[in-house]
């Protein structure tokens, strides 16, 4: 009987930490989806502006710029997971948070036997 509430337990913790993930990663997605957009949307839409008018005065410098913005969106994506992953190290380490840093783990919480 005793044994069955410590297998519950660890299941409920897992689950817990099953659902913080889903969510961080949700919220990581959306983060991650928005910076290709704005990084991408002036590039696009140069390239279809110049193929139905004729930008003959845009200086060169200036669509070098814009396709800069665009390929800028591989150096974010690093920073963005970086951000993500301090975000929650800090969190853990004050012990707000989830993971193995803040005390809670599978298993934990759970007696250990002697």
């Amino acid at each position: 009987m005793e044994l069955q509430s410590h297998v519950g337990a660890a299941a409920t913790v897992r689950s817990r930490l099953f659902s913080k993930a889903k969510v961080k990663s949700l919220c990581m997605t959306a983060v991650i989806v928005a910076a290709f957009i704005i990084c991408w949307t002036p590039y696009q839409v140069t390239f279809i502006v110049h193929t139905f008018v004729d930008m003959g005065d845009v200086e060169h410098r200036y669509v070098l710029w814009i396709f800069f913005f665009g390929m800028a969106n591989s150096m974010i994506n690093p920073l963005i997971y970086g951000a993500f992953h301090s975000c929650s190290c800090s969190r853990s380490a004050s012990g707000s948070g989830g993971g193995v840093a803040g005390g809670v783990g599978i298993g934990a919480g759970v007696p250990q036997a002697r």
